[in-house]
C-alpha cells in the first residue's frame, strides 16, 4: 500500500530538499498528471485526462457536467471507445451519463488506459 511507504518517501524528500536546496516547493494531490505537464497539454488532451479522472468516481461524468468542466462533449471527444467499452460491460452508457461498470472497479486501469 502507498501508505506504507509514506515514511521512506519523506526521508527521501528530506534528503532532497537538504541537498537542492529549492526556494519552494509545490505539492500537487494529484501528482504531476495534475500540475505542471498537464499545463503543457492540448485541450483536447486534458480533456481526455480529465474524463479519466472523473471515471474515478462512482457517479462517472455527466453530460453536461463534463462540457462544463472541459468545452468538450465525451462522446465527441471519445465517443467509438465508450460505445465499444460499453458494450463489453466495462463502462455503463446511459444517455446523459458514463460511469465504470461495477464489474470493471478492479481493473479500471485498462478502461482508463483506453480513454486517454
Amino acid at each position: 500500500m502507498r501508505a506504507e511507504m509514506l515514511p521512506d518517501a519523506a526521508a527521501m524528500l528530506q534528503i532532497l530538499i537538504a541537498k537542492l536546496e529549492p526556494s519552494s516547493l509545490v505539492f500537487s494531490s494529484w501528482g504531476l498528471r495534475e500540475g505542471r505537464l498537464f499545463e503543457q497539454l492540448d485541450p483536447a488532451a486534458k480533456a481526455r485526462e480529465t474524463l479519466v479522472m472523473g471515471l474515478r468516481r462512482t457517479a462517472g461524468w455527466g453530460r453536461e457536467e463534463f462540457r462544463k468542466a472541459t468545452g468538450f462533449d465525451y462522446d465527441v471527444l471519445r465517443g467509438p471507445e465508450i460505445a465499444r467499452l460499453a458494450a463489453e460491460g466495462r463502462l455503463v452508457a446511459e444517455p446523459d451519463r458514463i460511469r465504470l461498470a461495477d464489474e470493471a472497479l478492479f481493473v479500471s486501469d485498462g478502461v482508463f488506459a483506453e480513454l486517454v
